[in-house]
């Protein structure tokens, strides 16, 4: 029989027995254990409240910042971008300041900082890279138009919207101020002021309309304003391309495309491109030349074009999955003994397979990394299955036994933290993935699915969707050293009658 216990003269047949009868409002008897095992006394593990605070306050220069998101956006830097500088231990003031210049000891003087390799500046302000300043100064473009505004010569304050991108054609007629009923207004401010199209006041001021006239309250007589053929050219005209192959000239690619009997994008591509000659262009022999059927024909994609019976995708779909020229066109069919066959029908490639099931193939390929290919199709996500309407309508599957992990993902992209339930071992649920297992706790699914509930809504803030693409993604988190052991410690001490918390974070 286990030893008595005794706590302020009173003896209690169990530590379950006198958490019940003297712990304090809130302290739980898992929570108590935990406390023990890290060294506290029995009365102040069963006294001193719960932490009611998922994230530590942030102070610099007398300035509070209520948490590591706040901080971020007080340096002008992504959240990502703080939590690294957390985990490599910078000080509050740094995360919010950057790092202050490493002073030689042989000098005194600053070690100059050396620059991430990509380090751009916009406007003077210098950033890590071009996507973490498309981040932080979030212009009214996408990172893709970025890039394309670069590669036509824009500077960056223009690409990123710092100053107004002008036009060379309209800058005189752009930049000049229209003085309108004792008020003055830029061409812009006029068209909007107005309700005048913006293109039609630089057009008038163009054509010497007066300001008046500029923006429609002023009667413009026929032919008082200079007539668009007559205004000044702002660009030279381009130069008139011409090519000439074997003493013959040809005005555009299309007719040298056309007189040769070739692709005129493919001339194209090979004269301004590949800087080909409008000859070599024209009588270089095609690359990959095929023979279906004794036809020759000047690459595969035009033989498709020409006697291909297969859409577009599925040829494209078999080419990549291996098959011959004559199966992707669909003039031979499917080989018999196919690579997959699942309930006695059978399919060419595992995209085949993922769509006749309902799944995408990214999904189903992460599943064949720790099922067999029966068991993934059949797999039901946690997503979905595990609610409280669900334990209700099934009162055996919520008593079935469970496990609660909290383990690290490493994904391409860094590393997370996830939370999720199974009735499998953690080690089989994500055994297709980089993890370390932090925490397990088991029990009735119902129970952990309580837990697992409060957890992801008291650590809501820091929820980080990863990339990749698996099922449980929606649960992970972005987290601190400091908040992972925070999520330990509620997931440790956390009861189901008693989960249901409000958010902490």
């Amino acid at each position: 029989m286990p030893a008595p216990w005794i706590y302020q003269d009173r003896q209690y047949h169990s530590l379950k027995a006198l958490v019940a009868a003297e712990a304090s409002l809130g302290i739980t008897y898992a929570g108590v254990v935990a406390r023990m095992r890290e060294g506290w006394a029995l009365d102040r593990a069963i006294h001193e409240p719960v932490r009611k605070k998922t994230s530590r306050q942030y102070i610099v220069d007398s300035r509070v910042f209520s948490d590591l998101k706040a901080l971020a956006k007080a340096a002008g830097i992504p959240y990502n971008a703080a939590v690294k500088r957390a985990h490599r231990g910078w000080t509050d003031a740094e995360i919010l300041h950057g790092k202050a210049p490493r002073v030689s000891a042989n000098t005194g003087a600053a070690v100059p900082v050396k620059a991430a390799k990509n380090a751009i500046k916009v406007n003077g302000v210098p950033y890590d890279s071009l996507s973490s300043a498309h981040a932080t100064l979030k212009p009214g473009c996408s990172y893709r138009t970025l890039l394309a505004r670069l590669r036509q010569h824009w500077s960056l304050e223009e690409a990123f919207e710092v100053i107004k991108k002008v036009d060379g054609r309209t800058a005189k007629a752009s930049t000049r101020t229209l003085t309108i009923y004792g008020n003055t207004y830029t061409p812009a401010q006029a068209a909007r002021h107005f309700d005048v199209p913006y293109n039609t006041v630089l057009d008038r001021l163009r054509r010497e309309a007066s300001d008046m006239q500029a923006i429609g309250h002023e009667k413009i007589l026929p032919g008082s304003l200079i007539r668009q053929k007559n205004l000044p050219r702002v660009r030279e005209p381009l130069e008139k391309k011409y090519y000439i192959v074997d003493d013959v000239q040809f005005d555009s690619v299309t007719a040298l495309a056309r007189e040769y009997n070739i692709s005129a994008a493919l001339v194209y591509n090979r004269i301004h491109i590949n800087k080909w000659t409008a000859k070599k262009a024209v009588t270089e022999p095609l690359a990959n030349p095929v023979q279906v059927n004794g036809t020759h024909y000047r690459s595969a994609m035009s033989a498709w074009e020409a006697i291909g019976k297969t859409t577009l995708a599925t040829y494209q779909g078999r080419i990549a999955s291996g098959h011959s020229l004559e199966i992707s066109l669909g003039i031979e069919p499917l080989p018999s003994l196919d690579r997959y066959e699942v309930n006695g029908v059978k399919y060419s490639t595992l995209a085949a397979v993922a769509a006749a099931h309902g799944l995408t193939l990214p999904t189903l390929t992460s599943r064949l990394l720790s099922m067999s290919l029966e068991e993934a199709l059949i797999y039901i996500p946690i997503t979905g299955r595990y609610s409280a309407g669900v334990f209700k309508k099934k009162p055996a599957l919520a008593n079935s036994p469970g496990t609660l992990y909290f383990v690290k993902i490493r994904f391409s992209e860094g590393t997370l933290h996830k939370i999720g339930i199974t009735q499998k071992t953690t080690s089989r649920r994500l055994g297709a993935f980089d993890h370390q297992t932090l925490l397990e706790r088991t029990g009735k699914l119902k129970d952990l699915y309580e837990i697992e509930q409060a957890t992801v809504k008291a650590f809501a803030q820091r929820l980080f969707r990863a990339e990749e693409e698996f099922e449980g993604r929606t649960e992970t988190f972005l987290l601190t050293d400091e908040e992972e052991q925070q999520m330990s410690d509620f997931i440790t001490c956390a009861e189901p009658t008693t989960a249901r918390v409000t958010d902490l974070a």
